[in-house]
């Protein structure tokens, strides 16, 4: 028969090594399964084409109104341009946007006016997520 002086902290050792690699099996499998379903497939070059080609149409439809709500862009060189960098997730809601500006081509406040004044665009679902860069130029 086993010392029992020594049984228990033996049990207690493997019990441990048990448990830990339970957890490490179990919640690795689990980080693999947690990702949303809509970032899992990467998006191919047509894939990007069509999400920028309907952020551009998105942009062209409110050219008028960004135009007519930011008196910035009147006076100096004109146009002005910018690149926007866009990302949206496969629903097509934007997730994350950034402006920047084009060297001399732009100034802060028409800057500050367009991001203001741009809503959160809304593009028709591309069944994937995926990051573009588009250039806007203005008036």
């Amino acid at each position: 028969m086993a010392d029992p002086s020594r049984s228990i902290p033996l049990a207690i050792v493997f019990g441990c090594a048990l448990i830990a690699a339970a957890l490490f099996f179990g919640l690795r499998s689990q980080k693999s399964a947690n990702v949303p379903p809509e970032l899992a497939p990467a998006p191919h070059a047509a894939d990007l084409d069509a999400i920028r080609k309907a952020v551009e149409t998105q942009l062209e439809a409110d050219r008028t109104r960004l135009t007519a709500r930011c008196d910035a862009l009147d006076g100096g060189p004109q146009p002005l341009h910018w690149t926007l960098d866009l990302t949206f997730d496969a629903q097509g809601n934007q997730l994350a946007r950034g402006v920047v500006e084009e060297r001399g081509a732009s100034r802060p406040e028409a800057t500050a006016c367009l991001t203001h004044e741009l809503p959160s665009l809304t593009i028709p679902a591309q069944g994937v997520s995926g990051h573009v860069e588009v250039p806007l130029s203005l008036p």
